[in-house]
């Protein structure tokens, strides 16, 4: 799983893995080690909540909670907006991560 943020938004890539492990689990999670022991953690997780899909921040970890609507929606290949653009909010797209012609991924 990749995480880029740019501005107010962030963008969330899964590999084919990471959809599996999604599907099955349902949850993907990683971090980034800091040299001072800290530690920015960040999930994707499915929900059957009623309250949909949301993003979550407290500190430490950014969780970003989908439905399994969406679920699908990325197994079947679409990305998933989960916030509408406007002045002041975060934008956070979820989608496959596809593999670079030339190797890199």
């Amino acid at each position: 799983m990749k995480l880029r943020i740019h501005g107010n938004s962030i963008r969330v890539r899964l590999t084919q893995a990471d959809l599996d492990a999604l599907l099955v689990e349902g949850a993907v999670e990683e971090g980034l080690n800091f040299a001072d022991g800290r530690r920015l953690v960040y999930a994707l997780r499915s929900t059957a909540s009623a309250g949909g899909s949301a993003v979550y921040f407290d500190g430490e970890s950014v969780e970003v909670l989908i439905t399994g609507g969406d679920v699908l929606s990325l197994r079947a290949g679409r990305a998933v907006e989960l916030a509408a653009s406007g002045q002041g909010e975060l934008q956070v797209l979820v989608e496959m991560d596809l593999p670079c012609r030339h190797g890199e991924g």
